[in-house]
């Protein structure tokens, strides 16, 4: 272990669901959550898959695990209680975590106003003066010269939308905290939401400007997502962009997955693992990506 050395664990929509009987909920947009909960996502999602992470990770030698959002379904007090459970095993385990939130999360428009998922999560990492609230950045120190950069551009959306908006106000925060990192930092930047279309339709509005960021910094080595569930790694280096990541859902029962990161100096390597029906058990993927640079 080197002292410009780390491995990192990123898991993503997670979806703890808690089915509420409360009838406000028919004032805002949880009905349609917890109509999708029913319908789906009840059927697709087990979360007795993540019982065996907290030793896997820490056998696997893993130091930090990153959490990119979607933690709840309906951006609900019990669900967030349920997520923070969770969050507690993975201490216990010695691991220390990092947490951005997912459009989920944010899901109610009081919910939004009232920033309700700080509540029970961070958004301070170190003494830095960014904080995910906010500004919607946030920084964490990983090793040596390699930076965590975490964003949060989530906000509550009409009923059947789900995006995230790159703002002028991240936009600026977000130059001046990558401008007051250390000379020769390598940055490893985490949002909920990808940078790439999905069905002609983007996740992220004004993600032209956050192209302009990512390839005016080249030290933005990795960009770290969730959102799609599905497990994804893309090099875009030609088009002046970094490697993106998505680690998929770590819940769902036919496709879970999450991924191990670990880097040194000039390289880094993502080993996916996937989880097995048959055995009930967490397994590496056979292919291991590999990135190496000057």
């Amino acid at each position: 272990m080197t002292k410009n050395h780390f491995r990192l664990a990123h898991l993503s929509d997670l979806h703890f669901s808690e089915m509420g009987l409360d009838i406000q909920q028919f004032f805002s947009k949880r009905w349609i959550g917890n109509l999708n909960y029913l319908l789906r996502r009840k059927k697709d999602f087990d979360h007795e898959i993540l019982e065996s992470i907290p030793s896997l990770l820490k056998e696997q030698g893993v130091q930090l695990v990153l959490l990119s959002g979607d933690l709840s379904c309906t951006s609900s007090k019990a669900e967030f209680s349920k997520a923070s459970a969770f969050i507690e095993k993975l201490k216990s385990a010695g691991l220390e975590v990092v947490i951005l939130p997912g459009n989920h999360d944010h899901y109610t428009k009081k919910a939004y106003r009232e920033k309700l998922f700080y509540e029970f999560f961070p958004s301070k990492y170190g003494t830095q003066k960014w904080n995910l609230k906010e500004h919607g950045v946030a920084l964490k120190h990983l090793a040596d010269k390699w930076w965590l950069v975490l964003l949060d551009t989530t906000l509550a959306t009409p009923l059947l939308c789900s995006h995230g908006r790159f703002s002028e106000s991240i936009e600026r925060h977000l130059k001046e905290a990558l401008s007051e990192l250390p000379e020769g930092s390598q940055v490893v930047l985490a949002n909920h939401f990808p940078i790439t279309c999905k069905k002609l339709r983007p996740a992220l509005q004004g993600r032209k400007a956050l192209f302009d960021i990512l390839k005016a910094y080249p030290q933005i080595r990795f960009y770290l997502h969730g959102h799609n569930h599905n497990h994804t790694i893309l090099d875009m280096r030609e088009e002046g962009l970094p490697v993106t990541v998505d680690s998929g859902s770590a819940t769902l029962k036919n496709a879970g997955s999450f991924t191990l990161m670990e880097c040194g100096e000039n390289a880094c390597s993502f080993q996916p693992f996937v989880w097995n029906m048959k055995t009930r058990d967490w397994t590496p993927a056979p292919k291991k990506t590999s990135f190496t640079w000057v």
